[in-house]
């Protein structure tokens, strides 16, 4: 920690060339080197002044506070703030490391790589034909409530993924030594080969629970994915945390204080009801109307076909729901499964009844920006249940079809066969010689509505 005399990005100082430089391309390289990051930071995004008593003064990012991975996994919840200038060109830069809380038991969580394993099936069939009464969606509901404790027996089988991969590379390294001494050996063979399928196998493990928590879609899974995915998702984690949060009043907290000031402000966000008008004369309101065999397809029943295409067009690594299952276990086991999914889905659109447990959403914190201290720098992410996904996306692709006949033509965005760059094209074009002094005068004007 300290003034580290460059930068890292060129998005960390305010003025200056919009090309690396060579001294930060050679501090980029130490920090990868050394697998070196910055520690989870609030305060001044600009850590430098070139002149603190000026208005025109350059301002950088030159001070940091960084770590390697050793020290994240020993200090998860250490955080950097970067207090104001005051006296000196340079902010005070101040590490806390926060006593460890007692950890939580955590909420359930599907690990994609489960749906490989060889009970997998077994186990959800077994689940499955439990018998529940009750309402078609409260059945769903119930049934992967009780598949939770037997598909968590599944991941503790495992065990520590990475650790698994290390021992069964050690034993394969043991065998070849063996039978590097004795190589007309049969049985060494044999059990070369069972412990290289056992190694194939737990590297695609480690793999998929990896990329998973990570959230990389661009990289195929490899062994030679595995560090990097794994240096990315202890970045990740613990960039995550919210260690320190200024609410409304300019009043810092920090700790276990902060969770209480994010959930008063999406309290009167979301929480306070608010009267409406009714409207009085809708049918004036809207001058464009639906063609009737247009607006008949939209309403027309839905079908088995349907609901299973909106299911395998899912992504499996997105961030699961409330109840903790992604579209991995709907995609391996939809073959038992499927049929009262599809009831479900199909009863809602018939009689439009929600159930509750579907119906809730987990609110995640993204930040806007690089250095966030405030409420209102991160952005809510809501994660919706999978059975809440089918039926938004499944009323999301009628509306879509159906836009074009609604939306005027000269709203060039977000309807299908339309791009927004056509409005670009369009005014390039119409704006020709419109610099030129003859002809008759024209004008232009740029209105923004």
């Amino acid at each position: 920690m300290g003034d580290f005399n460059a930068s890292l990005a060129i998005q960390e100082f305010t003025s200056g060339s919009s090309r690396s430089t060579l001294p930060m391309r050679e501090f980029k390289e130490c920090g990868d080197q050394l697998c070196m990051t910055d520690v989870n930071r609030t305060g001044l995004q600009f850590t430098w002044n070139q002149r603190p008593n000026s208005t025109s003064g350059i301002l950088k990012k030159i001070n940091r506070i960084m770590a390697n991975d050793f020290f994240l996994q020993d200090y998860p919840d250490a955080f950097a703030i970067f207090q104001p200038f005051r006296n000196s060109d340079h902010s005070p830069s101040i590490l806390r490391l926060p006593k460890a809380v007692g950890s939580k038991r955590k909420p359930f969580c599907f690990s994609n790589h489960v749906a490989f394993h060889e009970d997998f099936l077994n186990v959800v069939d077994t689940g499955w034909r439990s018998e529940v009464e009750g309402h078609k969606m409260y059945k769903i509901v119930k049934k992967l409530r009780m598949l939770k404790k037997p598909l968590r027996k599944l991941m503790w089988a495992k065990g520590n993924l990475h650790e698994r991969v290390q021992n069964i590379r050690k034993d394969l390294d043991d065998i070849q030594y063996q039978l590097d001494k004795n190589p007309h050996s049969k049985d060494i063979r044999v059990k070369e080969s069972e412990t290289l399928k056992l190694f194939d196998e737990a590297v695609l493990d480690e793999e998929r629970f990896l990329k998973q928590k990570s959230k990389i879609e661009w990289l195929r899974v490899g062994d030679s994915n595995s560090s990097y995915f794994h240096k990315f998702v202890q970045g990740k984690k613990h960039r995550s945390k919210i260690n320190n949060i200024v609410d409304h009043g300019g009043n810092v907290h920090q700790g276990v204080d902060v969770p209480n000031i994010f959930v008063d402000h999406y309290i009167q966000v979301l929480g306070n009801a608010s009267t409406c008008n009714n409207i009085t004369d809708p049918q004036n309101l809207f001058s464009n109307r639906l063609p009737p065999d247009i607006a008949q397809i939209m309403i027309r029943p839905v079908d088995t076909s349907e609901v299973k295409d909106v299911v395998f067009n899912f992504g499996v690594d997105k961030s699961p729901g409330p109840d903790g299952y992604s579209a991995a276990i709907f995609k391996h086991a939809w073959d038992i499964i499927g049929d009262e999914v599809v009831e479900a889905i199909k009863d809602f659109f018939s009689n439009g009844q929600f159930l509750k447990e579907i119906n809730h959403t987990t609110i995640s914190l993204l930040p806007k920006i690089q250095v966030p201290s405030k409420v209102n720098d991160f952005r809510p992410i809501y994660c919706c249940n999978v059975i809440y996904k089918i039926i938004s996306r499944i009323i999301t692709n009628r509306i879509r079809d159906g836009l074009k006949y609604i939306v005027s033509d000269n709203q060039s965005a977000f309807i299908p066969g339309r791009r927004i760059s056509d409005n670009i094209l369009l005014t390039q074009d119409l704006m020709k010689n419109y610099h030129l002094d003859r002809g008759i005068p024209i004008c232009a004007f740029k209105v923004d509505i």
